[in-house]
């Protein structure tokens, strides 16, 4: 399931080197944003607790985080992106806000998780991290400049 977790980072860096931004045509930016919040939710569900038959961080090593307060926002994306919820009437809220704030917290996040694998299992940290056709190399390195 590595290679599915390796996607979803991807996608978060992908989308981090791109955002959403003003020279772009607004549906790919709104394209854009929709696609960051599903990839941004699946990497905080991997960190997170383990429900039901989801991957989670600790399959792998032994972890504890949880998502705070803030991170649990992302529960609202049923609501307001995938549903047409009642919660879409609240206003003020801006998903590309926080979607920019949250998405280096998490990447941190995630690099810590990394850390972790490589202490402990090397070999699924290199069948991770290694760079090949479509993927990037992801380490902790490069998801959090301050663990260089």
């Amino acid at each position: 399931m590595l290679d599915h977790v390796h996607y979803e980072v991807q996608q978060l860096l992908l989308f981090a080197m791109r955002g959403n931004t003003n020279e772009t045509e607004q549906i790919v930016r709104n394209s854009l944003l929709e696609a960051g919040l599903v990839h941004i939710r699946c990497v905080i569900e991997f960190l997170g607790e383990k429900k039901g038959d989801r991957v989670s961080a600790r399959d792998y090593v032994r972890w504890d985080w949880r998502p705070d307060r803030e991170l649990m926002r992302m529960t609202e994306l049923d609501g307001r992106l995938a549903h047409i919820g009642l919660i879409r009437a609240t206003s003020g809220f801006r998903w590309d806000v926080w979607l920019n704030e949250q998405l280096p917290r998490v990447l941190g996040v995630f690099a810590r998780w990394l850390v972790a694998l490589r202490d402990c299992s090397p070999d699924r940290y290199e069948h991770f991290a290694v760079a090949r056709p479509g993927r990037l190399r992801l380490t902790p390195e490069a998801l959090d400049p301050t663990l260089a």
